[in-house]
């Protein structure tokens, strides 16, 4: 997953609002009194975010993707570490003073029990009162919106075409990319293929999984909106709370 897409995935993300999110972070934290300390970034990709956060936090970026940390490897800065790491098997050398997960990260988690390993590795390594902040898409997005559609996208030297289904018994949307990418020096263009799959989950599942792995739900949000969860969210925010520590083993 995001082998031969990790060379181009900026180019194909530049309409992510990095920006925003960084601030919106920064304010979340900020608010609870976390101003300095050791920040963790889950599913940081090629490291865009965790540049940004880098200018306030020493940051660690866990990605299972080799391919996209090494993009993010080409930005070398001295308060980040990045570990390649299946996020259910996060295994830090110390403490950290909160956590993110941004862009539906937390959406490939396939399911409930898988997730609620995530959430406990993460407030295994989590100072007590560190907040832990993620955004998730919805069913309503990959249900009625996405599902049954096909987009295509040109960039200079790629075209990549995603094409999307959803399964609502078993909450599970597959989007399977084709990319053409144009070989250095030619005309000619090679094809690759990638699927993907993520799971949908509702605001009480959330809720749930968060108070079984040590965490109190402080906010969920819409994230376009900053309002309340409704039937027409797209993305969902969560900001939670570590209020029980978890014994190290």
């Amino acid at each position: 997953m995001y082998e031969r897409f990790a060379g181009v995935y900026d180019a194909f993300m530049e309409n992510i609002p990095y920006s925003d999110w960084a601030e919106l972070i920064r304010t979340k934290l900020f608010s609870h009194g976390i101003e300095h300390g050791i920040l963790l970034d889950l599913g940081c990709g090629t490291g865009v975010l965790t540049r940004l956060l880098s200018k306030s936090f020493d940051m660690i970026g866990i990605d299972s993707s080799f391919d996209m940390l090494s993009v993010a490897k080409e930005y070398p800065a001295d308060s980040i570490l990045y570990l390649c790491q299946d996020m259910r098997e996060l295994d830090l050398y110390g403490s950290i003073i909160s956590a993110y997960s941004m862009c539906d990260s937390m959406n490939y988690i396939l399911n409930p029990d898988e997730l609620k390993t995530v959430f406990s590795r993460v407030s295994l390594f989590m100072e007590e009162g560190g907040l832990f902040i993620f955004d998730m898409r919805t069913g309503h997005l990959y249900r009625d919106i996405m599902d049954g559609n096909v987009y295509y996208e040109r960039r200079e030297d790629c075209d990549i075409v995603w094409e999307n289904t959803y399964d609502e018994e078993t909450k599970l949307h597959e989007y399977f990319v084709t990319m053409y990418s144009r070989k250095a020096g030619s005309c000619l263009y090679e094809r690759f293929e990638e699927r993907h799959l993520q799971r949908a989950y509702d605001m009480r599942e959330i809720e749930e999984i968060l108070q079984e792995s040590g965490f109190t739900l402080v906010e969920a949000s819409d994230e376009e909106t900053g309002g309340n969860v409704e039937d027409d969210t797209k993305r969902m925010l969560f900001v939670s709370r570590l209020t029980k520590l978890r014994q190290k083993v």
